[in-house]
């Protein structure tokens, strides 16, 4: 089974976002959301979603300093560097 390209990772976090965001403006999700979708759709093997999660999250922090997403901490919105970032983080479309 191929690993998921990187336009692949980022088709599916921006899907997920507009899902959330459609169902409730602030809704957030978290960023291993990703690949578990896709290992739940067959798309990754089982069991290899956590080898995509660094992916992922740099694609997080990108879309951030573009301004398509916020990244959150225990509700707060998030501003620093993803090097300083330690512990779960959630990940909204901008204009929640």
């Amino acid at each position: 089974m191929p690993a998921p390209t990187s336009d692949r990772l980022s088709d599916q976090l921006m899907h997920l976002l507009r899902s959330r965001q459609a169902k409730n403006s602030s809704s957030t999700i978290c960023p291993s959301e990703v690949p578990r979708s896709l290992e739940k759709a067959g798309e990754i093997a089982p069991g290899t979603w956590r080898q995509h999660m660094d992916e992922v999250r740099a694609m997080v922090f990108r879309l951030r300093d573009e301004g398509v997403v916020e990244v959150l901490q225990q509700g707060q919105v998030v501003s620093v560097p993803l090097e300083e970032v330690t512990g779960p983080i959630r990940v909204r479309l901008t204009g929640a």
